[in-house]
């Protein structure tokens, strides 16, 4: 009998720690698991942080935030400062351009002068005569690190121009207005390297500043010749459009 409730016992305690062991194991597995689960989740976490750092780092940079990369064409308004017959001038232009893969520009530009500018010559009736002065054409326009807030293009303007002399209107009662066309005009062709800084203001505004050097040809007015047309300008512009 004492044998037999021996047994009993002996097997009781077996069985019962079993149970634990096989309650330990259940538990660790549990536990790895867990622990599994949440270096992936922490990786997974890594992995997309650095993902977005990535992504932030390439989005176009402007000075009042950021948008996202885009390219497609703008419009830009232009004031220009020159010299033309060794005299300060201001010219007003407009350009048109599409943007390719964000980083060059190809469109057209041109200008015209909005002061006057005197002439070397007097006209048919002894009055100051004043030259007009306008050109434009092809313009190309490589960008570097567009996608940053401050940055550098470098435009190159291949075209033509005019520059015509114009005097006074007189008025012949009961006629109209009439011009005094006793004068020259000629064509050149015009070649202007440039370099701006170009501030992203917004991600559809940009406000650009530079300089450039105008190079023409030889024009066929009295007096005047390419050393009159040549020279530096310095402009100030605002473009609208997709970047």
């Amino acid at each position: 009998m004492k044998t037999k409730l021996f047994l009993l016992s002996l097997i009781t305690i077996v069985a019962l720690n079993q149970k634990v062991n096989a309650q330990a194991d259940s538990t660790g597995t549990a536990n790895e698991t867990q622990t599994s689960v949440v270096a992936t989740s922490d990786n997974t976490s890594t992995n997309n942080t650095q993902q977005m750092n990535v992504n932030n780092s390439q989005q176009f940079q402007t000075l009042f935030g950021s948008g996202k990369k885009g390219f497609g064409g703008y419009l830009g308004l232009i004031s220009h400062y020159t010299e033309f017959n060794d005299q300060g001038a201001v010219l007003f232009g407009a350009e048109l351009s599409t943007v390719i893969n964000h980083s060059f520009n190809i469109g057209v530009k041109g200008y015209g002068s909005i002061t006057k500018i005197k002439s070397d010559r007097l006209s048919n009736y002894g009055e100051q005569l004043y030259i007009a002065v306008g050109y434009g054409g092809l313009n190309f326009e490589p960008v570097l690190y567009y996608n940053s807030a401050v940055h550098l293009s470098f435009p190159v303007l291949i075209g033509g121009g005019a520059i015509t002399e114009y005097g006074p209107y007189y008025y012949n009662y009961p006629h109209s207005y009439y011009h005094d066309y006793d004068y020259n005009y000629d064509y050149f062709f015009v070649f202007e390297p440039g370099i701006s800084m170009e501030l992203n203001l917004l991600k559809f505004m940009k406000l650009s500043t530079g300089a450039s050097y105008r190079v023409t040809s030889t024009v066929d007015v009295p007096g005047y010749d390419s050393n009159d047309l040549n020279g530096f300008n310095f402009d100030l512009s605002l473009k609208f459009g997709w970047f």
